[in-house]
């Protein structure tokens, strides 16, 4: 009777946490059993997708040889509806939600791994609840942990097959294809969406200072410009970004 009660207290933590990890999915797509058990074995540390390390998880989605690239159209997949799955909102006064919107974007920018999303999405929150918009810092940090522990235990699966929607696979080899898809990427969004930013030389400047981090870049880009094309979904459409780094990228576009 021990083993039953105690599942019966922590069932529905367990179902609370996976529709909360549910939030970094494009909304239209449905949870299927397949994904849901990715999400257990996430939490059991059966599944590593991401390998627990900055940048992608090419193993995972790519087949030996190949690697992960963005997929020239991939930021059209990008959907953010705050804190909690849609239509199941958390409510909160700090300011989370801005992180929250950072975090749904985050597992589908091709290349991420879900420690790298994890890790900005704690450190997002904790850099709001330094000073939150309302309420008190304690408070704050409080709603800030749950949030983190229901994704960081659940969300595994599910960066895996947002990852699977945005990425395209090329041959690893020299590492030619994937040097010429990243600068292809970046050039057409930028032609679109920052046009003083598509010229030869801020792109070669660019995809250096990020070689071999260039889904980071892609992540920060879409927390500058994501106004633009990322659905917002009953929230209002903002990310939190740091007055140093916004600073930085205005003196960078002058």
């Amino acid at each position: 009777m021990a083993a039953v009660s105690r599942m019966s207290r922590i069932a529905p933590l367990l179902v609370a946490g996976l529709l909360f990890s549910v939030a970094g999915k494009k909304p239209q797509q449905d949870m299927d059993l397949g994904e849901l058990m990715k999400g257990f074995s996430g939490m059991l540390g059966g599944l590593d997708q991401g390998g627990g390390e900055k940048g992608g998880p090419k193993d995972e989605v790519c087949p030996f040889g190949k690697v992960v690239v963005p997929k020239m159209n991939q930021h059209t997949f990008f959907a953010a509806n705050g804190c909690g799955p849609q239509g199941m909102q958390i409510k909160e006064s700090f300011g989370l939600h801005r992180c929250c919107n950072g975090h749904d974007v985050c597992f589908s920018v091709c290349g991420t791994s879900h420690k790298f999303c994890e890790d900005e999405f704690s450190s997002c929150m904790k850099q709001v609840c330094k000073k939150p918009l309302s309420g008190k810092k304690k408070a704050c940090k409080e709603q800030a942990q749950s949030f983190s522990s229901m994704t960081r235990a659940f969300g595994q699966g599910f960066h895996h097959s947002s990852q699977r929607e945005t990425c395209d696979c090329v041959q690893k080899a020299d590492g030619s294809a994937e040097a010429q898809r990243q600068r292809e990427y970046l050039e057409t969004f930028y032609s679109e969406f920052n046009k003083t930013a598509a010229v030869a030389e801020v792109i070669d400047s660019e995809l250096a200072k990020w070689k071999g981090r260039e889904a980071e870049l892609h992540f920060e880009n879409v927390k500058t410009y994501g106004k633009q094309f990322v659905r917002f979904i009953d929230i209002e459409g903002e990310f939190f970004q740091p007055v140093e780094k916004v600073e930085s990228k205005a003196s960078a576009e002058l």
